[in-house]
């Protein structure tokens, strides 16, 4: 009788997730995210650098190669993308992909969860009896991440700015920090493409419209 309402209880709760997948698609993040650090975010980044050093010139009268007019161009740089970032993120990246308003892993259980987002993250090989709730989690997750990656680069460039305004310890300690912001960009980065591979390798299932996956 457990084993019963145990089931029961499992296949409630995938068809909840089920439901929660409906309409869910990813529509071209792979290329509203290649054309935004290809095209976009170079411009931005070179008119912010080069602006920061002629403000340090005409504001504090100081070289282009003084330390001082690095830390603004980097401040600039960090300001400056962040706002390019949310605007982007707004206009290009959310109509990129339907996400739907709730978790579509929420209606699952903890161990549920780990075992889908393997499978996105293609740890371990996919699951055909669920690959709506899949491919419609694996959307959702490439959302949140191309979303991190329009902040990340804010992060970068903030805690590079310091580096021209410290010394000794402290400037090994913010140092210290640049690489560990480098990796967790390149993690963000390789789980959006895995799971648009996931979402490529599952594309003749039965399942989401998707119509781009790069």
């Amino acid at each position: 009788m457990h084993e019963v309402n145990s089931s029961t209880a499992e296949a409630a709760r995938w068809a909840k997730a089920e439901r929660r997948a409906r309409g869910i698609a990813d529509h071209g993040l792979g290329k509203a995210l290649t054309r935004y650090f290809t095209l976009y975010f170079p411009a931005i980044l070179l008119v912010l650098m080069a602006g920061g050093a002629v403000a340090s010139s005409l504001i504090f009268g100081l070289a282009w190669n003084d330390p001082t007019s690095f830390q603004l161009g980097f401040l600039l740089a960090g300001i400056g993308t962040l706002i390019l970032g949310l605007v982007y993120n707004a206009y290009r990246i959310r109509p990129a992909a339907e996400v739907g308003t709730l978790s579509v892993l929420m209606a699952l259980e903890s161990d549920e969860q780990k075992k889908v987002r393997r499978q996105i993250l293609r740890k371990i090989l996919p699951e055909t009896t669920q690959l709506a709730v899949s491919r419609a989690a694996a959307v959702q997750l490439r959302k949140s991440l191309a979303t991190s990656l329009m902040i990340l680069p804010m992060l970068l460039f903030c805690v590079t700015s310091n580096l021209f305004a410290v010394s000794g310890g402290l400037w090994w300690l913010v140092a210290s920090a640049i690489p560990f912001s480098l990796i967790a960009a390149v993690q963000v980065i390789r789980e959006f493409r895995s799971a648009g591979q996931f979402l490529r390798e599952t594309e003749d299932g039965p399942a989401l419209k998707t119509d781009d996956h790069q």
